[in-house]
């Protein structure tokens, strides 16, 4: 059942208004579901301490892994969120975990380029 919801203009972010949402909501909380957008480190933060669990689909980036094995291009798809580093958009080195990615960036790139 869906509890809470908000519209936003394009100049909103979007999890922000999430934050906000989840704070107002009374009683208690299963899940709180959204796309990329929402997975933030705050929206992780913010629903734990309800008791929900954050459901949020894996971005597209498997496609781009797929086109490029299909190419014979040699990569690694590696999802951040595996390896336990959360709330990352496109621009990671402006995320305020960028260095705990930078710091995988360069164990990853000093074990891979000779």
């Amino acid at each position: 059942m869906i509890v809470a919801h908000a519209l936003t203009e394009a100049t909103i972010d979007d999890a922000t208004t999430a934050i906000d949402l989840i704070r107002a909501v009374d009683g208690g909380l299963t899940s709180v579901t959204g796309d990329a957008a929402y997975d933030t480190v705050a929206i992780y933060d913010v629903s734990g301490a309800r008791g929900a669990t954050v459901v949020i689909p894996p971005p597209y980036d498997h496609c781009t892994s797929q086109f490029l094995k299909q190419a014979g291009v040699p990569h690694e798809f590696v999802r951040l969120t595996d390896l336990g580093i959360r709330g990352n958009g496109q621009m990671m080195t402006l995320e305020k975990n960028n260095l705990e990615i930078a710091a995988f960036l360069d164990r990853w790139a000093r074990q891979k380029i000779q």
